[in-house]
């Protein structure tokens, strides 16, 4: 959905991690400094002592709500499985291998170092289809069954990334596209042909030195029918017969939202889709054997539900009973940033953090997308925990929305315990969630005042064998301001302290320590600038055409020469729209005057309904979410028979010029704009030159018209002569 956004010895080896931080001097605050008066900067006031009606409460302590939190080592409650983020349902990741590597490997840390950024827990990655799925393609490991490609795409290569960094991470496959050779016979994916395509998937994450412990099935496709139980059932079986017992099977991947009757709105019902999921596991015993864990989307966090977390009672019923796990297999979409905290944003991502676990039950919360890696005036801009659309210098942007989860990852990890009784919601607004090391060794508490209007005060007990001598505190600012700044350390007495928290904040109460924000030394940023109309396709590192992004279709390198590799129509994650093909975009979108040119070789044997063809794009404003193939740009198509057309495409395309030039399997073209000129050339000869101002700026781009091998030797953009690159 994209409409809104353990054992002891783990304790020890978990405590051992951070043992040189308690080596440097403790910023223990003494009880009368702690009483003095509220600091505004960090927006918390800390009490050594509690303040209760036969006590005589300093100044800072007169808030005009009160709540009392008892954390008890003795109760924990559910074990925390980790929070995580989402690579693909689009090509949101597209751009990220090709940064600097000084710049690449910053970003990295940011996403996945312990203790440096977002210190994920989970990456789940994209089983490339070559269709479109959201913001763009990914390619399959296999467009033809049996020829395995396990390099292909960048998916693999960021999961090494992630485990190098945080060997502990733990990996998670979903398709939303599949290649055309598994389509079942609804045109769907719900086939045994697709449960060997996910094994051979799972193969050659095995054969890149990963081991994925999760999977799913269809994206957003689930409906409970027969058909759709017997595929989990069969990749449970396939699973085991292939070696793959570890790995776990998540569904359903489903949407709450139901779409409307024609004239409403879509209807949001995570109830009804995490009811009809654990019915279907209660009724369909090899079904309930098969799946491991209930995922479902967007459970937490939409203004629909006033933003609380809704799971099915008979959902959690079912799961307690039977040993599931529930996750919200996707959070999607969040605005990456935003000034008032109520609304969808970093303040949205705080209460789903928070309050799932206490709401409903969720162990497992996954993030969509991971980054903001990909051209732009695509459907699902500024979402991710970092933005990095500019390889070409280097520059990028950490998003709050990374400091948000920080306040909760860098204090926990997978294998700690919610604290049974120490969760829930604030008088004045917000939420507390709280976490035990095993082992009793350690414990965080996170709050969040999102929604929260005047300072509030908490009082917090802490018993049960669990540590009680030095709390550190952390904060971030949900409205923009400082982000994860830490605080002063508290000294409990007999194991309680007041805090006073301001509105508009996540805090974090931890006896945890080696916390910090890149190591304490953020690396400096280059600037951003235009990227200059100069390029010309190189491969790069994920076997791709350097900085060209997939929309439809995949493209890849071939025996040296980039080539259209997805072969027949994949199984669509969504009705791509009229006259699909596939095509790819590369640039800025403040280019306006330039040259794009390309030689192409297309298919000698026919192709149903017509001859092969190929396209070069130019003014490449985007696509709404709907209609991959009705972007907003200029192409021009030409075709084996010789065959040539001009078109404005998008919504209502339109034809500005055609004719016929000598058939044949092999063009040079080039299409040049300037102005409200659009000219073309093929095989050196001008063929056409009409005015039209339909698109001003816009990216460049190739295709082919069909679903076939097409191959591009060669494929530039060049400003024209006179014109400084990278103006307009």
């Amino acid at each position: 959905m994209r409409t809104w956004s353990a054992s002891s010895a783990k304790a020890r080896a978990w405590s051992a991690s951070r043992a040189k931080a308690w080596r440097r001097p403790a910023r223990v605050l003494a009880a009368a400094a702690l009483v003095a008066t509220p600091s505004a900067a960090f927006g918390i006031t800390v009490l050594a002592a509690p303040v209760t009606p036969s006590h005589s409460a300093p100044p800072a302590s007169r808030a005009p709500y009160r709540a009392t939190v008892v954390i008890d080592g003795a109760r924990p409650g559910l074990e925390f499985q980790g929070i995580g983020a989402i690579s693909g349902g689009g090509g949101n990741s597209r751009l990220l291998i090709d940064y600097p590597p000084r710049e690449r490997a910053q970003i990295l840390d940011y996403l996945f170092s312990p203790r440096y950024g977002a210190s994920l827990q989970m990456l789940k990655l994209e089983i490339g289809g070559g269709g479109d799925s959201s913001d763009g393609s990914e390619p399959s490991v296999e467009p033809v069954k049996g020829q395995l490609d396990c390099g292909a795409g960048y998916e693999f290569w960021l999961a090494r990334q992630a485990l190098a960094r945080n060997p502990a991470i733990k990996l998670y496959g979903l398709q939303w596209a599949a290649p055309a050779w598994v389509r079942d016979a609804d045109g769907g994916l719900w086939s045994r042909a697709d449960v060997d395509y996910v094994v051979d998937w799972l193969r050659c994450a095995r054969q890149n030195g990963l081991t994925v412990s999760y999977v799913g099935g269809w994206n957003e496709h689930y409906t409970g029918t027969a058909v759709q139980r017997a595929w989990f059932v069969n990749l449970r079986a396939a699973l085991d017969a292939a070696g793959f017992t570890r790995t776990q099977i998540v569904a359903a991947d489903e949407t709450p939202l139901i779409p409307g009757r024609p004239g409403r709105r879509p209807e949001y019902s995570p109830q009804l889709i995490w009811g009809t999921v654990a019915d279907d596991m209660a009724s369909d015993p090899a079904f309930g054997r098969a799946v491991s864990v209930l995922g479902v989307h967007d459970t937490c966090g939409l203004p629909t539900t006033g933003y609380r977390c809704a799971v099915a009672a008979r959902a959690r019923s079912l799961a307690a009973r039977m040993g599931k796990l529930l996750w919200e297999s996707e959070l999607g979409a969040t605005p990456a940033t935003r000034a008032n905290p109520a609304l969808p944003g970093p303040g949205g991502l705080a209460r789903a953090l928070n309050d799932a676990y206490g709401q409903a039950g969720i162990t497992g919360i996954l993030v969509w997308p991971l980054i903001d890696a990909m051209p732009t005036d695509l459907p699902h801009q500024n979402r991710g925990l970092a933005w990095a659309d500019w390889p070409w210098d280097g520059y990028y942007y950490v998003t709050p929305l990374t400091w948000v989860i920080a306040q909760t990852t860098q204090f926990t990890a997978p294998g700690w315990y919610h604290a049974a009784g120490a969760n829930g919601a604030l008088p004045g607004g917000g939420s507390y969630d709280t976490y035990l090391a095993p082992g009793r060794s350690a414990w965080s508490m996170v709050a969040q005042t999102s929604s929260a209007s005047d300072t509030q005060q908490v009082i917090v007990h802490i018993t049960g064998g669990l540590p009680a001598r030095v709390v550190h505190v952390w904060r971030t600012s949900l409205r923009g301001g400082a982000q994860f700044t830490r605080g002063g350390d508290i000294v409990p007495r007999k194991g309680t302290f007041t805090a006073l928290l301001q509105p508009g904040y996540v805090y974090t109460f931890t006896t945890t320590t080696g916390q910090s924000r890149a190591d304490g030394h953020p690396p400096p940023v280059p600037a951003a600038g235009p990227m200059p109309v100069q390029y010309t396709a190189a491969p790069d590192g994920a076997g791709m055409a350097d900085m060209l992004a997939p929309m439809e279709g995949s493209f890849g390198y071939v025996h040296g020469v980039l080539t259209q590799t997805t072969a027949g129509q994949p199984v669509e994650w969504h009705y791509p729209g009229r006259s699909s093909a596939p095509y790819a975009v590369v640039g800025w979108n403040t280019w306006r005057d330039y040259t794009v040119s390309a030689r192409v070789i297309v298919p000698s044997s026919p192709t149903a309904g017509a001859p092969a063809g190929a396209a070069l794009i130019a003014r490449f404003e985007g696509f709404s979410r709907s209609a991959v193939s009705q972007f907003r740009g200029y192409e021009l198509k030409v075709r084996s028979n010789g065959a040539w057309q001009i078109v404005a495409n998008g919504p209502s395309a339109v034809t500005l010029a055609s004719g016929r030039v000598a058939a044949g399997h092999a063009y040079a073209l080039s299409l040049t704009t300037r102005g409200t000129s659009i000219s073309a050339q093929i095989n050196g000869v001008h063929v056409a030159t009409v005015s039209n101002g339909r698109y001003r700026y816009g990216l460049a781009g190739l295709g082919s018209l069909g679903y076939y091998p097409v191959r591009y030797p060669s494929f530039t953009v060049r400003s024209p002569v006179g014109q400084i690159p990278g103006s307009r």
